[in-house]
């Protein structure tokens, strides 16, 4: 899997600046929203901010490349024996993702597109300040959305859903602190403005 990844990020970027040259740059940013589906059953929801930048072929390839920046906190509890111990969680995830797609009828208002590649995610939680999960991981990626607007002004509305994030996180037991290794999905909705060149 970790070739057909670094297979994706050759292909990106040796294909950009023939797709630069041929065709336009378009830049945005806005508002994240991210949902982390853990495999044991658990969700964690995040907010923040994103930036994209995107190259667009004439014939409707496009390049995208993002990095978004989320975060979000909970209460949660757990029994200990007859006692109930509630305890503050904190969640942050830095994205960067990079794939390739397609755009149809780019000369149009509403022009919708869909892009796959992969992602990498810096994941990091604290568990009332002390480290749970301080790890990255790469995952293969799918998303698409729609851009509205004429000349170079738009709105921007994509999605894009990773699958089989891997990190490690620390366990305390009787024996100590150990590490287990945790899987889960991410689906991150972007919101906001791009500036088409």
């Amino acid at each position: 899997m970790r070739k057909a990844l670094v297979g994706c990020l050759l292909v990106a970027i040796l294909g950009a600046p023939s797709l630069a040259a041929e065709n336009t740059y378009s830049v945005g940013g806005g508002i994240a929203v991210g949902s982390v589906e853990v495999d044991d059953g658990g969700e964690i929801d995040s907010e923040g901010a994103y930036a994209a930048f995107r190259v667009n072929a004439r014939h409707g390839a496009i390049l995208l490349f993002s990095l978004s920046a989320t975060s979000g906190d909970e209460t949660s509890s757990a029994n200990i024996g007859t006692t109930t111990v509630n305890f503050q969680v904190d969640d942050s995830f830095l994205r960067v993702g990079v794939g390739a797609g397609y755009m149809f009828r780019r000369d149009s208002v509403f022009r919708l597109f869909f892009h796959g590649g992969f992602s990498y995610l810096d994941a990091q939680e604290e568990i009332d300040g002390s480290d749970s999960v301080d790890d990255s991981s790469f995952a293969l990626s799918l998303g698409g959305g729609v851009e509205v607007g004429r000349g170079h002004h738009a709105v921007y509305l994509n999605a894009g859903f990773d699958y089989d994030h891997d990190v490690e996180y620390a366990v305390a037991n009787s024996a100590g602190n150990l590490s287990e290794r945790s899987s889960f999905n991410m689906l991150e909705l972007q919101v906001g403005y791009i500036y088409n060149f």
